[in-house]
């Protein structure tokens, strides 16, 4: 068997098995056994492979949810491998594989938030209902995305180089317009790896890291800057994830 070619790897949401893009290939890894299971191929070839953005799981654990070429947006049945295309979003002709940037699932499973083209899309779990909530993104800037913990509310933060600032918003699934919470200087965050956004557990406030650890809440309702909180607070909170651990 050839050895495998990860790009991205992500656990599901019970911790029994984990999903992968191998070379062009969606596939679920058994850890203790380290059997594969080939479930989808993704339209992207070998050197594209690490730019598919990672699979989404359902918070089920039954469904991933994954991008392709085309701004394309597909689902698949974990057991039974059936594979659905849920949306096609549109996008500009400018890059050579249109590929999504990044999904993510929300927590109830109600919804999927997908980032594309400079754009942040929310849409139903079945692909319906798409609608934009975050536009006209700079493509030399970066955003962030985080779902609250009841999957009622996303948070997204735009850094916009222009105005050397980071604007936190807040979407309702409502339908209603996001709603700005609060801002901070841009410094500290010229690329997304380098920083993050979470919510608490209680969805009542949401945190902002920066790199080398500072982290400032701010109040989920739009009452404004709540302060500073230690990285251990930020890392205790679901999301609370950082993966450039040479960076800090």
């Amino acid at each position: 068997m050839a050895p495998l070619a990860l790009g991205w790897v992500v656990w599901s949401p019970t911790g029994a098995e984990l999903a992968a893009i191998d070379r062009s290939t969606l596939i679920t890894i058994d850890p203790v056994s380290g059997e594969t299971t080939d479930l989808a191929s993704i339209d992207a070839d070998e050197r594209n492979a690490v730019l598919t953005p990672t699979p989404a799981w359902s918070p089920d654990g039954r469904r991933i949810a994954f991008g392709g070429r085309d701004w394309a947006v597909y689902s698949v049945d974990v057991r039974s491998g059936e594979r659905s295309l849920l949306v096609r979003l549109p996008g500009e002709e400018q890059e050579e594989f249109h590929m999504i940037d990044e999904i993510l699932w929300s927590p109830d499973g109600a919804h999927i938030a997908v980032m594309n083209d400079s754009r942040l899309y929310i849409m139903d779990a079945d692909g319906s209902n798409v609608r934009v909530v975050g536009d006209e993104f700079d493509p030399m800037d970066v955003a962030w995305s985080a779902w609250s913990p009841d999957g009622t509310r996303l948070a997204f933060a735009e850094a916009s180089q222009p105005d050397e600032e980071i604007r936190i918003r807040v979407a309702p699934m409502d339908g209603a317009a996001p709603t700005e919470v609060g801002s901070l200087p841009l410094a500290g965050c010229a690329y997304n790896f380098e920083c993050g956004l979470t919510w608490s557990p209680d969805g009542s406030q949401i945190a902002f890291r920066k790199h080398k650890g500072e982290v400032t809440a701010f109040d989920a309702n739009g009452a404004g800057e709540v302060g500073p909180i230690d990285e251990l607070t930020y890392r205790s909170w679901d999301g609370g994830w950082y993966s450039c651990t040479k960076c800090a």
